[in-house]
């Protein structure tokens, strides 16, 4: 037993095995190569080169650093070890950098971890790329979220990504020859590079990013670089810890969700009544389950992508939805994602559509019956269609026209679903941007061209087309403690997608 003490505690030998009772109290630093378990009160840094255990009744405050921690009690400072095992009624409130973390169902952490090689889990037994879940995620996120907003997510062909507040983009006309959107870095490819990915989230969401090669990665939105529209951005590869050569192919935006407001809510956000419908290239598709791909952040296996496939898009759907896949050369097929059971993520798919020889399936949407089918092609021509001139037919046939194409439109780039209150971003290979309302482009039938929905200059071409968010819908937002169900509820917008 080592008495009450006012000042520093030190003592080199191993030997003995020190134990600080629930009565002492010091108010110093301790430094110990031995075993120590303080279950009192500690004002100070702890510094051990053992196995250090906090009792139910210790209340530390100051700096830990040690080979081994348990905590049963209080701590309010930051620790670092080698490992850390939070028990169920212990309260963390600091950072932790560790190799190892364990913590139980109960325990209260509000913090980070610091060291991205770390496991959060509930059990030792619980797999390395779990995320903390309930009331210890909900108080971790709300310890640094920002007030929420609205913003548009760009990421390039050469790797980069930002955020940008949606304000940036002003409205224009149909026609117009737009505004510079981001100044991309020449070089990334022999075209230089161009903005691939581009919707809108609210700051408070959570991205996933899903490579050509079939691997998840998961991230909150503002922990996305916040930069000005003509910024470059940041590596993606730096901010997700990509493996070398994977290139995002599509992302979802999920609302997160919480049994309350309080900070004992539990996360809800990984529903079980949710599915991700993945595309590839092929025409392959798959239904998986929301809450199989709660990844950690060095990411997992998606889907399983056979040789000469990639994946293009993914959606997020309820599991009563109806999909609609486009090819590049203008066909499409509808069907009911009824038709696909839930697969595991190490799995390849079956058939959504057969394209001809030299065709490929360029996007997914999900049908809307409030809503039209909006398609573009390469050079600037595009159309909105009602998703009743496109008849149900059974996943694994040829389609149907959805868009004339030839000459004058060029290849279908993308589409999406559309409403006539909506506005679109179109992005050209070089960087363009022009936001247009929905409203301003014709309606016509299934098996026509189009009009042209922007002028493009010598040599460019359109290369996405990407929903985004007006002014009135984000202060709306932004006034309300929760978002609209408007914004938030499906898939984001990528190159060739839209909400649910």
């Amino acid at each position: 037993m080592i008495p009450p003490l006012p000042g520093d505690l030190e003592n080199s030998s191993p030997a003995v095995k020190c134990t600080l009772s629930s009565d002492v109290e010091i108010r110093g630093s301790i430094t110990l190569q031995r075993e120590l378990l303080i279950d009192g009160k500690v004002q100070g840094q702890i510094n051990s080169d053992g196995v250090l255990t906090i009792g139910e009744n210790a209340d530390i405050r100051g700096e830990i650093k040690t080979k081994s921690v348990t905590v049963h009690g209080k701590v309010y400072g930051n620790i670092t070890t080698e490992r850390c095992e939070l028990k169920s009624k212990c309260t963390m409130q600091g950072d932790l950098k560790t190799a190892r973390l364990i913590i139980e169902e109960g325990a209260t952490f509000i913090g980070r971890s610091l060291d991205p090689l770390a496991s959060t889990v509930e059990s030792p037994e619980i797999a390395r790329d779990r995320k903390p879940s309930g009331s210890l995620q909900a108080r971790r996120d709300n310890l640094s979220e920002p007030k929420q907003t609205v913003c548009i997510i760009s990421i390039t062909h050469g790797g980069f990504i930002k955020r940008t507040d949606v304000s940036a983009f002003p409205a224009q006309c149909n026609g117009g020859e737009g505004v510079i959107g981001m100044q991309t870095r020449e070089g990334a490819t022999e075209e230089g590079d161009f903005i691939e990915h581009l919707f809108t989230a609210t700051t408070h969401d959570y991205l996933m990013f899903f490579t050509a090669a079939g691997r998840a990665y998961v991230k909150k939105v503002y922990k996305i670089p916040e930069m000005g529209r003509a910024a470059k951005g940041r590596s993606i590869a730096n901010i997700l810890e990509l493996k070398p050569d994977e290139k995002i192919a599509a992302i979802i935006r999920v609302q997160s969700k919480k049994s309350g407001t309080d900070p004992n809510a539990v996360d809800q956000t990984w529903d079980e009544n949710l599915h991700i419908v993945f595309a590839t290239q092929s025409g392959i598709v798959k239904k998986s389950n929301l809450s199989d791909y709660n990844v950690g952040r060095g990411g997992i296996i998606a889907i399983q992508i056979e040789e000469g496939d990639r994946l293009i898009d993914a959606k997020l759907t309820n599991g009563n939805n109806e999909i609609v896949l486009i090819t590049k050369d203008g066909i499409s097929l509808r069907f009911h994602d009824e038709q696909l059971r839930d697969q595991g993520r190490n799995s390849v798919g079956v058939w959504g559509i057969r394209p001809e020889k030299g065709d490929q399936v360029v996007a997914i949407a999900i049908v809307d019956p409030n809503a039209m089918l909006l398609v573009a092609g390469e050079n600037g021509i595009g159309k909105r269609t009602p998703f009743d001139d496109y008849r149900r037919q059974s996943r694994g046939g040829k389609g149907i026209i959805t868009m004339r194409t030839g000459e004058e439109t060029g290849d279908v780039v993308g589409a999406l679903t559309i409403r006539e209150a909506d506005e679109i971003m179109l992005i050209t290979n070089n960087g363009q941007m022009v936001r247009t309302r929905v409203k301003e482009i014709p309606e016509t039938g299934r098996n026509t061209m189009g009009v042209k929905l922007m002028d493009l200059r010598d040599g460019e071409k359109l290369q996405a087309i990407a929903p985004v968010v007006s002014q009135a819908e984000e202060e709306e937002i932004a006034q309300s403690a929760e978002p609209t169900a408007e914004i938030l509820v499906g898939n984001p917008p990528t190159p060739a997608s839209a909400t649910v």
